[in-house]
């Protein structure tokens, strides 16, 4: 299945690339990490192509602030961001923990 989804996003991604009127801002993400433990398992999938560059975005950026940064800067919105932090329920019935996850690529 991530094989064949895998497939099918690039070439989703090539069409809209080749059959866009003008510049696509094109987002991809995914709604979980692996099934790994610790805090590796809260690293997603969180690609983008925007006309003009990546200016706005940064190494930690998370998907609470996806939709701030690009409307800031298309459609010259003026939302603040927002933390980058996730919540995390360390055992179940307890209450949810904001924990900061180094989202940089290394």
């Amino acid at each position: 299945a991530v094989k064949y989804t895998s497939k099918r996003i690039v070439e989703v991604i090539d069409m809209i690339l080749k059959e866009s009127k003008q510049q696509p801002i094109i987002i991809v993400q995914a709604d979980h990490g692996f099934g790994t433990l610790g805090l590796d398992h809260y690293k997603i999938l969180n690609a983008y192509y925007l006309p003009g560059g990546n200016q706005g975005l940064y190494d930690t950026i998370t998907p609470v602030n996806t939709f701030r940064v690009i409307l800031n800067r298309y459609a010259n919105q003026n939302y603040p961001l927002l933390p980058d932090i996730i919540m995390t329920r360390p055992e179940k019935g307890k209450k949810f923990l904001p924990i900061k996850v180094d989202c940089s690529l290394k």
